[in-house]
């Protein structure tokens, strides 16, 4: 068991990175920019924030009226294939 403990940052510190919950897809490298595709948790990010910010934003939304739709479109998260999202984990 302790092994296994040693290795989970190698595991998790990627998909942290590259989920795009923390540096938006855009802003990483091209030549990194795929190891997105194969993290788990890149897929997990997209369906929370397509949950959490779907239809929830209007004029009047706190702290500016397009809030949800540049989150969304800062982790690349497009609500019409949140079942491509949910078949891939």
């Amino acid at each position: 068991p302790s092994v296994a403990i040693e290795f989970l940052p190698a595991v998790f510190l990627p998909q942290i990175l590259f989920s795009g919950f923390f540096i938006p897809p855009d802003l990483m490298p091209e030549w990194l920019a795929w190891i997105r595709w194969i993290c788990p948790l890149t897929y997990g990010v997209k369906i929370v924030v397509a949950n959490e910010f779907t239809g929830r934003c209007d004029a009047t939304s706190p702290p500016y009226p397009d809030f949800c739709e540049q989150v969304m479109d800062n982790v690349q998260t497009e609500e019409e294939n949140i079942w491509w999202y949910f078949m891939v984990l």
